[in-house]
This record gives structure tokens, C-alpha cells and sequence, in this order.
């Protein structure tokens, strides 16, 4: 019998979404990845009721039926991700910066990946007031907006 998941992405902030694929791609921590996967999760229907730590009661088969549901739609995610009202200015960084940025990004540090971001981006035309409480979409957003600005850079095309 084929269970049926309900996940929802808003439940996760972008430091969440972080954190689960530096457990899942750097650190091999699949206890982390799979709480942060119960997190998304509003739905199901195993005879285990949803709740804080469920998703490790159920059959390994089962747990990781959730996790690859979390992982399909992030990829789905990731495909349709749309970069409009972002714009991205590096006029304030230099050098040092885009390199204090990629290395705290390749370091899995949302959190000053974010306030770092926050001196170059604005969304619909607003600063980023709060950035530790981007939503995992509009990180994954804001992320490729940025990745895709420095891109035209190197290309000649900004």
C-alpha cells in the first residue's frame, strides 16, 4: 500500500533548507535531514500519529519514503525556481566579500550567508529586513538570483 505525504515548504526557513542538505551532502547526518524532513511534513497517513520525532518510529522503508518525498519536491523546487522582483546589486562588495560569501556558503552558515546578502539584494524593491527568517523558497530565490547576476558578470552580459 502506497502512503500518502502532505509537505508543505513554507514550514521550513532557508536556514532549515540549508541545514538539510549539508546534513544530507556533507555530513552524512541522517538524523538531522531526517527531522528537518518530518518538519515539512502536514500530513500523512501511517497508523503512527505526526508528531515531533514520529517520522523515526516508522519502518526505515516508510522513513525514507518521506525523506525522498522531501528531496523530489526540493528538486521540483529547484527546476521551477523564479528569480522575479529580486535584484542584485554588488556595487557595495568587493573581492573579499564574494569570497567571505562563498566560503561561509560552502560552509553550510545561512545564517551569515543571509545577512551578507542582505547588503546586496532587495525583494520587490524592499530591503531584507529580517534575513534569518527567509523562507526556504525565497532563499533558494535569492540564492539563484544572486548566483545568476554574478554569472552574467563573468560573461560580460551585466
Amino acid at each position: 500500500m502506497e502512503h500518502r505525504i502532505k509537505i508543505l515548504p513554507s514550514q521550513w526557513s532557508y536556514v532549515d533548507f540549508v541545514k538539510f542538505t549539508d546534513a544530507l551532502t556533507r555530513k552524512n547526518d541522517y538524523e538531522l535531514a531526517y527531522k528537518l524532513a518530518e518538519q515539512m511534513v502536514i500530513e500523512w497517513d501511517y497508523d503512527i500519529e505526526l508528531a515531533p520525532g514520529a517520522i523515526r518510529l516508522l519502518p526505515l522503508v516508510e522513513s525514507t519514503k518521506v525523506l525522498r518525498t522531501v528531496l523530489n519536491m526540493l528538486e521540483k523546487l529547484s527546476q521551477d525556481i523564479n528569480t522575479d522582483g529580486i535584484e542584485v546589486s554588488f556595487d557595495r562588495w568587493t573581492l573579499v566579500d564574494m569570497s567571505k560569501y562563498l566560503a561561509l556558503k560552502g560552509e553550510g552558515k545561512a545564517e551569515a550567508t543571509l545577512r551578507m546578502l542582505a547588503e546586496i539584494i532587495t525583494v520587490d524593491g524592499q530591503p531584507l529586513e529580517e534575513p534569518e527568517e527567509v523562507s526556504a523558497v525565497l532563499g533558494m530565490q535569492i540564492a539563484k538570483a544572486v548566483n545568476d547576476k554574478y554569472t552574467e558578470m563573468l560573461k560580460g552580459e551585466a
